[in-house]
């Protein structure tokens, strides 16, 4: 097996579990026993609370670590220490002891550890190895599970907002799903407690219940109202910081950064601390304006419960505005709820995939799909070929945060 081609390839069916992790920890020496981890969970929200809040930590003098996923372009953007993308030197030398570690694994329990493990095992030995002061920490799917939770303690755990995601390995309910979410809970967290924005009635008991066997206390964080908006961007009252523009579109970024910034204080950061870090934040591929005339607009939101929230973020900031929309989706995704919700917004429906991604859905099965549902839209095997075809109209592109990578280099810079 090439080990690196595996790492960095897609997978395909996730492997929840955390026995090969639990092993993959004690080949490496364990790094997790050290560091300060802020674990971050829930279905929406994760990362752009995991950059506000690990910019802000920056801003005030700390050394961060970050972890999110998936990459949108590069391998090298799930790991950033201090900002920054994780250089290929440190990745190679460290990747060579997962692999080292990764086969004494296969040796011992028959199986390698998963792509996605492999990406944890070596972010926390980044951690270890620049001696971080936090490492902000995203799951990948769920919480309970998760490679992430091999960590044995945290600072403090966060929950964004709680939906419907991933319901085969996740639970059919939302009281099911919080559940796993909650996993992330620790008795001896470092703060002793959980920063949650509010949920729904089910979920916040399950919320309830998991903090009280703890012995945590929940801090519910109620979003301000807005105060008005400039361009795609919310502009907000936070007591005791000020009138601040979001750096990050979107109405649903509100009760995001409302989170983000409740943990920073939480955590002792001053208000010049936090106001820098929210000002360099960035979360490419989030309700991002790639181009103004015409525009054209890009958002990763890939499950109902993201569609809503970018619908209701349209919906305000260009009601009037009548979208050609470029849709690629996983297999796995419900897309026919979030295209519903999408049409009356359009003039019209492209379809197209994911290159080079076996989870990725064809574009002609998805044009059938929509077809069934009423909904007209043409397939194209492309991208760029869509965007080719939508030029001069506004133009929405979502349904997969993995589509980014297929943006003509324009986009990109």
């Amino acid at each position: 097996m090439n080990f690196l081609s595996y790492a960095h390839g897609n997978q395909i069916i996730p492997k929840l579990g955390l026995d090969r992790m639990a092993c993959l920890m004690d080949k490496l020496g364990n790094p997790v026993r050290e560091g300060r981890f802020i674990h971050i969970a829930g279905t929406n929200g994760k990362g752009s609370v995991s950059v506000a809040l690990s910019a802000m930590l920056l801003a005030a003098g700390y050394r961060v670590a970050l972890f999110t996923s998936p990459n949108l372009v590069d391998i090298h953007e799930r790991i950033r220490i201090d900002g920054k993308p994780i250089r290929q030197e440190t990745l190679s030398r460290l990747t060579s002891l997962v692999e080292t570690a990764s086969g004494e694994v296969k040796a011992e329990l028959g199986e390698w550890p998963t792509p996605f493990e492999i990406w944890t095992a070596v972010f926390f030995l980044a951690v270890k190895e620049w001696r971080c002061d936090y490492a902000v920490l995203e799951t990948g799917l769920g919480g309970l599970s998760d490679a992430t939770n091999i960590i044995p303690q945290n600072e403090m755990a966060v929950l964004t907002r709680i939906d419907y995601d991933h319901t085969a390995y996740l639970g059919d309910t939302l009281s099911e799903i919080a559940a796993v979410k909650c996993g992330i809970l620790k008795a001896n967290s470092g703060t002793g407690k959980l920063f949650s924005v509010r949920q729904a009635p089910e979920v916040e008991q399950v919320i309830l219940a998991e903090c009280q066997e703890k012995g945590i206390a929940p801090i519910w964080i109620d979003a301000p109202a807005p105060h008005h908006f400039e361009g795609f961007y919310e502009v907000v009252d936070f007591p005791e910081i000020g009138t601040l523009r979001l750096p990050l579109s979107g109405t649903h970024q509100i009760e995001n950064m409302s989170l983000a910034l409740s943990c920073a204080k939480a955590l002792g950061l001053r208000p010049h601390a936090i106001k820098e870090g929210l000002a360099h934040t960035r979360h490419p591929g989030r309700m991002e304006l790639l181009s103004t005339h015409p525009p054209i607009l890009y958002d990763g939101a890939h499950n109902p419960s993201g569609i809503k929230a970018l619908v209701t973020s349209l919906a305000r900031y260009a009601p009037r505005t009548k979208w050609t929309l470029i849709f690629a989706t996983m297999q796995d995704k419900d897309y026919l709820a979030s295209i519903e919700m999408l049409a009356p917004l359009c003039e019209r429906v492209f379809c197209t995939t994911v290159q080079n991604n076996p989870r990725a859905l064809p574009p002609k099965e998805l044009a059938q799909s929509l077809a069934k549902r009423g909904i007209v839209a043409t397939p194209y095997p492309t991208l760029c070929e869509a965007l080719f075809y939508a030029q001069n109209t506004p133009t929405l592109i979502c349904g997969s945060l993995y589509l980014y990578a297929d943006l003509p280099t324009q986009f990109l810079s």
